[in-house]
């Protein structure tokens, strides 16, 4: 027995939204990376944060961490 059209549906949709937040994942976390490698290379946080788009506070928090 298959699944009804509103299973396949929602199915569907959530396997969209699904891939949508895995790459909205992968997008921060390759920021994050460069966030990481410009300040190694002395960058200013308030550079860092215009060039990959991460705010402020979050270049901080990764400046904290490393």
């Amino acid at each position: 027995m298959g699944l009804s059209m509103k299973d396949t549906f929602l199915a569907r949709y959530y396997m969209k939204e699904g891939e949508k937040k895995g790459i909205e994942v992968g997008i921060k976390e390759g920021k994050v990376e460069i966030a990481v490698r410009l300040l190694g290379r002395g960058e200013s946080a308030d550079d860092v944060a215009e060039i990959t788009g991460l705010t402020l506070e979050e270049v901080e928090r990764i400046k904290d961490r490393n």
